[in-house]
């Protein structure tokens, strides 16, 4: 295992060099991370979790231990109906090993540790991986099925640790985007002067959620980062959120969102709710 200096001093080094040692640092092999999966399940936070799961498996089942899980299979919800779910094409437990790992060497960070105490309050997670069409999104987080999947394109890497960690501020915010959908179907959203404005603002109040997702993911990032020695490529979103970058502001993000057609995405999901 490196030491704290030693991370650290990897981190600061030039960024050709980052994707290989982040690869090599959450390898399913890697004696580093069995290590370190030896020393994280000593931590008491672990420990309790474990003893609460061993509590269910041999005791009483009076109560659901939620957990993590990695690789089971289900299903997921597709990108334009945020109301259906549907059969995906999955291998779910290809990766399942490498995004265990990521996750557990994520839990160092007590940001992370919160985001996923308090999404686990409201039920277990599975984290899998999906072999849809290639149009499918890269990742996404379905709140119906409470899984995380990211497809096999995206191999184990630190772009893939990286987007597993984003899909969880997805997941931590599930309550704000509920109320969003509430909202909508109470009409909140609408203007009677002009027939597009409901739509079109419910879409940007659901963009400003997954830009404070970004800022949140760039702030757990660069903790570790700057206290746990990750290296920096784990920190994507954080130089376009830097003061100067392509999205230091909302208004900047969502233009570009609007340009790229994101955007209408949560239009139509607006429109399905509301006219059916």
């Amino acid at each position: 295992m490196h030491t704290v200096v030693q991370r650290v001093e990897a981190a600061r080094a030039p960024e050709s060099g980052v994707a290989g040692r982040v690869a090599q640092r959450f390898s399913a092999g890697g004696s580093a991370l069995g290590v370190l999966e030896e020393r994280l399940n000593q931590r008491p936070s672990v420990q309790a979790l474990l003893q609460r799961q061993r509590a269910y498996d041999m005791g009483p089942r009076a109560a659901l231990v939620q957990r993590m899980s990695w690789g089971a299979s289900g299903v997921v919800q597709r990108q334009g109906d945020s109301d259906s779910e549907d059969e995906v094409d999955a291998d779910p437990s290809k990766y399942a090993d490498f995004d265990r790992r990521a996750h557990e060497e994520f839990l160092r960070n007590p940001i992370y540790q919160q985001w996923v105490q308090s999404i686990l309050a409201k039920g277990s997670v599975n984290v899998s991986t999906g072999n849809t069409d290639p149009y499918a999104p890269l990742a996404a987080w379905s709140p119906l099925a409470r899984q995380i999947l990211i497809q096999e394109r995206v191999t184990p890497s630190p772009r893939r640790a990286s987007m597993m960690a984003f899909e969880v501020t997805n997941a931590l915010q599930t309550p704000r985007t509920d109320a969003l959908k509430e909202r909508a179907l109470k009409h909140e959203f609408e203007d009677p002067s002009d027939m597009n404005a409901g739509a079109t603002r419910y879409a940007h109040e659901a963009e400003r959620s997954e830009y404070d997702g970004l800022s949140m993911h760039h702030q757990m990032m660069a903790h570790g980062i700057q206290n746990l020695g990750w290296p920096a490529a784990l920190d994507t979103y954080g130089p376009k959120l830097q003061e100067g970058g392509v999205w230091d502001t909302f208004e900047k993000y969502l233009a570009q969102q609007e340009q790229r057609g994101h955007t209408n995405t949560h239009r139509s999901n607006y429109n399905h709710w509301v006219f059916g």
